[in-house]
């Protein structure tokens, strides 16, 4: 799980999904680290849709992955992907996240490559 902290950030994903399995593959939230407030978890909007597969967004509650605001929990905005194309190797897709805050619009722009294990 990762904290959003530019306006605009793009980012691309690569991960390994097993064939058929509902896989999460990314959740964002905005969060003011300095003082471990929450300031939202934002949400998903596919730009591209995959074409070996379906995705499915909601959220999750968890801790920051990288270590700040250890005692705190924060509700994630994720974004997970099927496979449903038998035999397919890879698949793309593109999603935007974002979440307004005080005026402002966050947005990370993922492009995410996953690779279908069998």
């Amino acid at each position: 799980m990762i904290a959003a902290t530019k306006q605009v950030t793009n980012v691309k994903t690569s991960a390994k999904v097993p064939a058929g399995t509902e896989t999460y593959i990314a959740g964002y939230v905005l969060v003011n680290e300095s003082t471990c407030t929450f300031d939202g978890p934002g949400k998903w909007t596919v730009k591209k849709a995959p074409t070996n597969g379906t995705i499915t967004t909601g959220t999750e509650t968890a801790t920051l992955d990288d270590g700040s605001c250890p005692v705190v929990d924060f509700t994630f905005a994720t974004i997970s992907y099927t496979s449903t194309v038998a035999g397919a190797k890879s698949d793309k897709l593109v999603a935007d996240w974002n979440q307004a805050y005080e005026g402002v619009n966050y947005v990370v722009v993922d492009t995410f490559r996953l690779k279908i294990k069998p």
